[in-house]
């Protein structure tokens, strides 16, 4: 891919220090500017969309996604060792989520499980 030249305003102090430990390193100031860049886009591009911290918060929906996946990769263990799994024990395992959403994820689970043949009683 072509290059560009391009300007950057950034203090002398900076610029001679940076300049020095590229030397020193054997690396090209140009390549370092390069890849810091590659690596920022890469983190902020819309394709790897930065999550809010909100994300993490109970009740968000990317939350409750993530529990409720743990929580289905539980009860197919529990349903694999005991040949079955009730609803109550599916409920158990979605504790952090609020009703009326732990019922919801809940019936989710069962309906995955009872797709891939396992007993689930209500």
């Amino acid at each position: 891919m072509p290059k560009i030249r391009t300007t950057i305003y950034i203090t002398d102090e900076l610029w001679e220090k940076a300049k020095k430990i590229a030397q020193r390193d054997g690396y090209k100031l140009s390549n370092i500017l390069e890849e810091l860049l590659e690596n920022w886009v890469r983190a902020k591009d819309p394709g790897n969309p930065q999550r809010p911290i909100t994300a993490y918060m109970d009740g968000h929906p990317d939350r409750i996604t993530a529990i409720r996946q743990e929580a289905l990769k539980q009860a197919r263990e529990i349903a694999e060792w005991r040949g079955e799994i009730t609803f109550k024990q599916i409920l158990n395992l979605l504790r952090e989520i609020p009703y009326p959403t732990k019922y919801q994820e809940a019936e989710k689970i069962a309906s995955q499980l009872y797709k891939e043949g396992f007993r689930v009683w209500r």
